[in-house]
Order: C-alpha cells, then sequence, then structure tokens
C-alpha cells in the first residue's frame, strides 16, 4: 500500500504526500532490520521535509534517523539526531513529539548504560503523554522508565510500571508495545530467580514480535531465553542470536553486554570447548524459522 502511495504521489507532485509515504516504507525496513534501506529512505525524506520548509516533518524524519542510529549502535549520531529533532519540536510546540524526543533520548542513555540520566528523560516524557492522555506514549514510556528504575535497583516499582504498560497495551491492541513489555516483564523475572515465569513471558514476546517481523526483538528474545535455558541449548540460543545480529548489523547495547558475557562465560564452563562450539554453531546454522518454532511450538 505504501509503495503504491508512494509511486501516486511523485505522479501528482504532491511532496509531503511523498514523505509520508516515505515515513511508513523506513518504519517498515527498520522493522526488518534493513537498516540501509531505512537510512536511504529517511534521508530522502529529511531532503524533501527541509526543501518544503516544513519542520515539524523534518523533526519526524531527524527522530526516525535517529532510531536508526540507535539500533545500529551510533549511539553519538543517534543522540545528536534526536537533540536535533527536540530543539524544533520545543520550537514548534509539538508536546507528543516533545515527549517522544524525550523518551527516545532516554533510550539512548539507558543502551549506554546512564541511567540516572534515562530516567530523568523517561518521567519528562510520561508527564506530558498522560497530560495529553497519549496512551500510546503512556505505554511505551511506562516500559522504559520501568526498565531503567530495574537497573537502578527499584524492582517493586519497576514492576508495577511495567505491569501497567503491558495493560495499556493489551488494552490498544498495540503488538509491538506488548510485546516489549513482555520482554521487560521477562527480565524482571529472570532477576527475581523465576526462570519459568521469564521463559513464558519471553516466548508470548517471540511469538509477537515474529509475527510483527521484528528481527532485532527476535534477537533480543532468543539471548532473553538464553539466560534460563539449559546450558546446551543456550549455547545455539546464543549462536542463533549472534547469527541474527550480524545478519542485520544491530550490536548488542554496551548496557546488556556485561551481564551477556557472564552468561556466556557460565555457559561455556558448563561445558566442554567442543560441546560449546558444535552447539553454538549449530545455532548459527539453523534457519531462523525454525529455531523460532521449535522455541513456541
Amino acid at each position: 500500500f505504501s509503495e503504491e502511495s508512494l509511486a501516486l504521489s511523485r505522479a501528482l507532485g504532491d511532496t509531503q504526500a511523498v514523505v509520508d509515504a516515505l515515513n511508513t516504507l523506513g518504519l517498515v525496513a527498520l522493522m526488518r532490520g534493513d537498516y540501509a534501506r531505512a537510512r536511504g529512505i529517511y534521508e530522502e525524506g529529511l531532503s524533501l521535509s527541509r526543501g518544503l520548509g516544513d519542520t515539524r516533518r523534518v523533526a519526524v524524519q531527524l527522530n526516525n534517523l535517529g532510531i536508526v542510529d540507535e539500533t545500529r549502535g551510533d549511539y553519538a549520531a543517534s543522540r545528536a539526531r534526536h537533540e536535533e529533532s527536540l530543539r524544533i519540536r520545543r520550537e514548534i510546540g509539538d508536546r507528543h513529539g516533545i515527549a517522544y524526543s524525550l523518551g527516545n533520548l532516554g533510550r539512548v542513555s539507558a543502551l549506554e548504560g546512564n541511567f540516572v540520566e534515562a530516567r530523568a528523560r523517561f518521567e519528562e516524557g510520561l508527564e506530558i503523554c498522560r497530560e495529553l492522555g497519549d496512551k500510546m506514549g503512556m505505554c511505551n514510556l511506562l516500559n522504559r522508565l520501568g526498565l531503567a528504575l530495574f537497573r537502578q535497583g527499584d524492582i517493586a516499582r519497576a514492576a508495577s510500571l511495567c505491569e501497567e504498560s503491558l495493560t495499556l497495551a493489551r488494552e490498544l491492541g498495540d503488538k509491538e508495545s506488548i510485546a516489549d513489555a513482555l520482554c521487560g516483564l521477562g527480565r524482571l523475572a529472570q532477576h527475581g530467580a523465576d526462570p519459568g515465569r521469564a521463559a513464558a513471558l519471553t516466548r508470548e514476546s517471540l511469538v509477537l514480535r515474529t509475527e510483527l517481523g521484528d528481527r532485532p526483538g527476535i534477537a533480543e528474545c532468543l539471548e532473553r531465553l538464553a539466560y534460563v535455558a539449559d546450558p546446551s541449548q543456550a549455547a545455539r540460543l546464543f549462536g542463533a542470536a549472534a547469527r541474527l545480529r550480524e545478519a542485520i548489523g544491530a550490536p548488542l547495547p554496551p548496557s546488556d553486554r556485561a551481564d551477556h558475557e557472564r552468561c556466556v562465560s557460565t555457559v561455556r564452563a558448563a561445558l566442554d570447548g567442543a560441546e560449546f562450539q558444535e552447539a553454538w554453531e549449530a545455532g548459527r546454522s539453523t534457519p531462523l524459522r525454525e529455531v523460532v518454532e521449535a522455541l513456541t511450538a
């Protein structure tokens, strides 16, 4: 539909409609993990928006490019894009946009391990969304704030916020937000030494992310399931997740690397060298569809 819309908009010379069609196509490419295509699409949208002098659309495209940079692990570029987007949105009084830019800046801070800054950004954005009655924005920011509080040791409030996020997401029927909240709650369950609940929540998230074609999200779910699996299965899942991250160019965030490496080391120590390598390579060589089907059957 977006390809058809784009073709019609180009034929009509309707540049605003071209930008809007590109925006949706960029989102599809982003969800599929095709970051080169997403970046190219959003850069065209940004160039056209600047040509129009359409500051609102410029801010949107900067925000989109910031998300692409973040997912690719270029946090400095992502921060710069989001800060420029936030500046524009403050200038034009776009309060919805301000909240979303704050959420994305907070996410970059969280991925870098700066949870104090992340929390402040999330709380400011959440306050705006509550004032506006923006349930989708609230849903996303509640989950992100909950995970930031979890990393600061406030487990009880983290769980409450993530549960609130899940309730809102189910009310809205938004699969992406439901999947994010489920994965966050799975992380909390893992921390609370409840591997069965952690696995169940993460598998539910994996089903939704597979339906959406969300390959970065699938990689995260495979890693989270590996953390609560037996050593042999964990090694296979680590191998599958590593191959997927390599394929889409989405490295593990710095904030997760220490825990991830510790878990991989524990699994490696539980198996002899040959067993670990064999399981790892089996995970890498198995088609992703088969890996997911085995986990969700």
